[in-house]
């Protein structure tokens, strides 16, 4: 092949590329479904860092009553013996309990919210496939 026929082939190349690049970038409304799936994939991300504080603070509050039940039994006989000392036990007994409940309600709560808001994120990476944007869509999927 001669070296003006690869000139002009390139320069061909060059311009269907700049051409189909044009056409590619110039879908209406896809700017915007761009910036709704980074929106959503941010809320995502906030919405997964609140559960896990949520399930980190139920994970604590349960350690904490059980390791009250574990020093309770141990000293289960001392305490026995003092009246004063089985009501102050029984107090912070009840009062670990309901931390424990308190959180893991917050945490049920918190996961059923992520939970029902997933829909939109998953729909959302559906559109974006199906408009031949797989590297976004497989970028909102992992974060989700």
């Amino acid at each position: 092949m001669s070296m003006l026929s690869c000139r002009v082939l390139c320069l061909l190349a060059i311009v269907l590329c700049c051409v189909g690049v044009t056409h590619a970038a110039s879908i209406p409304g896809q700017a915007g479904r761009v910036e709704e799936a980074q929106e959503k994939a941010k809320e995502v991300l906030k919405q997964k860092e609140e559960c896990l504080n949520a399930g980190e603070a139920a994970r604590k509050a349960a350690h904490e009553a059980q390791l009250f039940v574990d020093t309770t039994k141990k000293n289960l006989k001392t305490i026995a013996a003092d009246s004063k000392e089985v009501e102050k036990t029984k107090n912070k007994g009840n009062e670990l309990s309901e931390n424990a409940m308190k959180a893991g309600g917050e945490a049920e709560k918190v996961a059923e919210q992520t939970t029902k808001s997933m829909a939109g994120p998953k729909d959302l990476v559906d559109i974006l496939r199906s408009l031949g944007e797989y590297d976004l869509a497989t970028s909102v999927e992992k974060k989700i």
